[in-house]
C-alpha cells in the first residue's frame, strides 16, 4: 500500500505541489489563502456506535495497532468490514500473547479479501491460535466486573448467546471527519454539494464552467465522504480533479 502513497507524493512534488505538513486547515486558513477550489480529503474516524455500548467499553483497531492502547488478556476482535484491518488486528493481538476470539456476521472472515491475501491471513490466524467464528452479530455490550459482556445473534437462527472478555476490538469503518466540510459550505459557491450526474461522467462540474466570484468551489473526496477504499478516494479526485 505504500507504493501507492510514494508513487502520488512522487508526482506531485515532480508537478511542483506545494506541501504543508504537521499543521492543521481551520475555516479562517483556508478562507484565507483565497481559493478556487477546495478539496476536503480529511478521511473518517473509527465507526465504534453501531454496537450498543460500543463508543464507551470498546477500543478500535486504531487504538490498538498504534499502539496506544495495550492488548488484553483474553479479547474479541469483532469486524465488520470483512476486508484485512479486522484479520491483522486479530494477528497482532495474538502474537502479541491475547487469546483471540475473531467474530463477523459475515458467512467467512474476510469475504471482501482477494483469494491471495485471504489464504495468509487464514494461515497466520490458525497459527497463532485464533479462534474464528462467523455468522455471529455483536449486539451489545455489559459491563460485568472488570471484564465485558458481549451478547450475539445468530445471522441466520437469530438465538443469542453472551460471553465475558477482557478487552473488545470493534472493526466497523469509519465515518467521516466532516466538521470542516460543514463550516466551509456556507463559503462555497456550490454550499459543499457536488453534481452527481457531471461526476459520474467524470465531467466539469458546473460550479466550475460558471464560477462564483463570490465563493469557492467545495468538495470532498474518499472517507471523508464514507467508508471505502485508497482506490475509490483515487477515483473521486480523478472524476473531480481532470476538469479544474
Amino acid at each position: 500500500m505504500i507504493g501507492i502513497t510514494r508513487w502520488l507524493y512522487d508526482r506531485c512534488v515532480t508537478l511542483q505541489v506545494k506541501f504543508r505538513f504537521n499543521c492543521y486547515a481551520e475555516r479562517d486558513d483556508i478562507v484565507g489563502l483565497s481559493p478556487d477550489v477546495v478539496i476536503l480529503a480529511t478521511g473518517g474516524m473509527p465507526e465504534m456506535s453501531q454496537v450498543e455500548g460500543g463508543d464507551q467499553l470498546a477500543h478500535s483497531a486504531w487504538d490498538i495497532l498504534s499502539g496506544e492502547v495495550a492488548p488484553g488478556a483474553h479479547v474479541l476482535v469483532y469486524d465488520e468490514t470483512g476486508a484485512q484491518s479486522g484479520p491483522t488486528v486479530a494477528e497482532f493481538l495474538a502474537t502479541a500473547g491475547s487469546k483471540v476470539l475473531l467474530v463477523t456476521p459475515d458467512r467467512m472472515i474476510a469475504q471482501d479479501v482477494g483469494v491471495t491475501n485471504h489464504a495468509i491471513h487464514l494461515r497466520n490466524l490458525y497459527a497463532a491460535g485464533v479462534t474464528i467464528q462467523p455468522d455471529l452479530r455483536l449486539m451489545r455490550l455489559d459491563r460485568v466486573g472488570n471484564q465485558v459482556k458481549a451478547t450475539f445473534q445468530n445471522e441466520y437462527s437469530a438465538t443469542k448467546e453472551a460471553q465475558a472478555f477482557d478487552q473488545i476490538v470493534i472493526e466497523a469503518g469509519t465515518v467521516p471527519m466532516d466538521d470542516l466540510m460543514e463550516e466551509l459550505a456556507n463559503n462555497a459557491s456550490n454550499g459543499g454539494e457536488i453534481d452527481i450526474s457531471s461526476y459520474l461522467k467524470a465531467s466539469a462540474q458546473p460550479c466550475l464552467e460558471d464560477p462564483d466570484t463570490n465563493g469557492f468551489a467545495l468538495f470532498r473526496i474518499g472517507d471523508c465522504v464514507s467508508a471505502r477504499g485508497i482506490h475509490a478516494a483515487m477515483l473521486d479526485a480523478n472524476r473531480l480533479c481532470q476538469n479544474l
